[in-house]
């Protein structure tokens, strides 16, 4: 027959049998065969620190959700400048259209380069003129088109 174990907790008053004179009497703890004794039982109803990881996780995640929305905003600002240089790219390759297209893709060239893009085509149909610019970001190139006619 199996019977309980018993283990020792010194929780009482007086001198246990095995220990010398001055520590606590034992008190006895019934503990059923094949379980832990509570002491080395994993405390799953204590939350304490749950409010630090649920901040930590919130914090993370304010982190992420700003990284996030400022790529999204340099990415937009960039296809905007890439856009405006694009147009006065465009404008000023047209209104030299008179003097030969080399001197014209070279004035959108000199426009486009003042305001931080390098002009990626320059052409002509007709009086208008076709160019495409690229603006140079963090992650890669904002493009923007524009087409001026004199």
């Amino acid at each position: 027959m199996v019977t309980p174990r018993t283990r020792t907790t010194s929780r009482g008053g007086g001198a246990a049998p095995d220990r010398p004179s001055g520590w606590p009497c034992p008190r006895e703890v019934r503990v059923p065969p094949g379980q832990a004794h509570a002491a080395h039982a994993p405390r799953l109803r204590n939350d304490r620190g749950a409010a630090t990881v649920w901040a930590a996780c919130a914090i993370a995640a304010l982190v992420v959700v700003a990284g996030l929305l400022w790529g999204l905003g340099s990415a937009a600002i960039a296809r905007h400048r890439a856009g405006g240089a694009a147009d006065l790219a465009a404008l000023a390759a047209a209104g030299q259209v008179g003097h030969g297209t080399d001197l014209a893709c070279g004035r959108a060239r000199w426009v486009a380069e003042r305001m931080g893009a390098r002009v990626v085509s320059c052409r002509f149909e007709g009086w208008d003129a076709l160019v495409e610019v690229a603006v140079d970001t963090g992650l890669g190139s904002a493009v923007g088109r524009a087409r001026a006619g004199p």
